[in-house]
């Protein structure tokens, strides 16, 4: 008798998880589903957020505060939350990180896959230009912008804002990670080196296409001026820094990064980046942070600060546009596969690996 129960136990040990994960994991496209897996991810938030509009709120807000305490949980309070999250979830060891994101990602990805929408906006496209528009106009496609170099005004920090919510630009202008001494991992901006030189294989092909698909007057010699411009950016920042000093950083205070690396507002964009219940830690003088040595920082805001912001906006989002490129149109398929160079469109390619830990002690 006690063969079959050990029989049973280890039945059970091995099917539950599963049957447990394609509960909380539907097949994508199944927007019922997805709208009870969104509804369970808000009922434990305090910060609101919906997927399509905040992935870095929806995936790290509350439920990933109480889903990643690992080892320091310190109260009965947090171990009870963590132990609800966790059981609710996947009822495995503990919630990680990574299984947070990808359980949400699952979901973010039916942003660009619902088939009801599309015939109301002209597609996915247009979704991802509507972002776009959402924000202010595209001067690489805009007609009006085509000649006003040196006129068109946009604030770089409200930029990477925006369009680091929901798809990573690149960490050759966000270059910042939180120091893991404040017990407070908030954001990680992986290596963008091959989707770099992704970006200038197809570049002109790809904004033809815009064009075309946005019905927007476009003149090729225009296009390619911006384009270069936006290359000889690229470089210029790329020529600022020494060998392997992009993976080298260091500890250092967050007023500090603000003080040498002054084109962006750091307080502003990690208070807008991440839940209200951590804001405060950045408003104490010895919040730490992790980037690299301050010379480069000089070095890069340097060049930021005398680049055009036509172009810093060009570059910012048409990076943002090939993000998306797996999961839009027929016609940028081709293009896709040009760019999806290893690790381009994977997990890591998200905004950021957060791992927020709860405040309460």
């Amino acid at each position: 008798m006690s063969s079959w129960y050990l029989l049973f136990f280890i039945f059970i040990r091995h099917t539950t998880p599963k049957e447990i994960c394609d509960k909380y994991n539907p097949p994508i496209g199944d927007t019922s589903d997805y709208k009870k897996l969104a509804q369970l991810f808000k009922e434990r938030m305090y910060d609101k957020a919906h997927p399509c509009d905040n992935f870095y709120q929806f995936a790290c807000g509350t439920y990933n505060v109480k889903a990643t305490l690992k080892d320091v949980v310190r109260t009965k309070l947090a171990a009870k939350e963590k132990e609800s999250i966790v059981g609710l979830l996947i009822a495995e060891e503990q919630v990680t990180p990574s299984k947070a994101f990808k359980i949400t990602q699952r979901y973010y990805k039916s942003c660009l896959q619902s088939d009801e929408q599309w015939d109301d906006i002209g597609g996915p496209i247009q979704f991802v230009m509507r972002r776009i528009r959402d924000y202010g106009s595209f001067p690489l496609i805009d007609e009006e912008h085509s000649n006003d170099d040196g006129n068109y005004e946009v604030n770089l920090t409200d930029l990477l804002i925006y369009f680091n919510k929901n798809r990573t630009t690149t960490r050759l202008l966000v270059p910042i990670v939180v120091h893991r001494e404040n017990d407070t991992a908030v954001l990680e901006f992986p290596p963008s080196e091959q989707r770099d030189r992704a970006f200038d294989v197809n570049k002109i092909k790809l904004v033809i296409a815009l064009c075309v698909h946005t019905n927007s007057t476009c003149y090729l010699q225009n296009l390619l001026k911006d384009l270069f411009d936006v290359h000889a950016l690229k470089q210029k920042i790329k020529s600022s820094i020494k060998p392997k000093e992009n993976i080298w950083t260091v500890p250092m205070k967050l007023k500090q990064l603000n003080k040498s690396y002054s084109s962006v507002d750091w307080f502003k964009f990690l208070s807008e980046m991440t839940p209200s219940k951590v804001h405060y830690r950045y408003q104490d003088d010895t919040f730490m942070v992790k980037a690299p040595p301050i010379e480069r920082m000089k070095k890069l805001d340097a060049v930021l600060k005398g680049a055009p912001r036509k172009v810093l906006a060009n570059f910012i989002m048409v990076t943002y546009i090939e993000s998306w490129l797996q999961w839009i149109d027929k016609p940028f398929e081709t293009l896709a596969a040009r760019a999806a160079v290893a690790g381009f469109f994977t997990f890591s390619t998200h905004i950021c690996s957060c791992a927020l830990h709860s405040s309460e002690r």
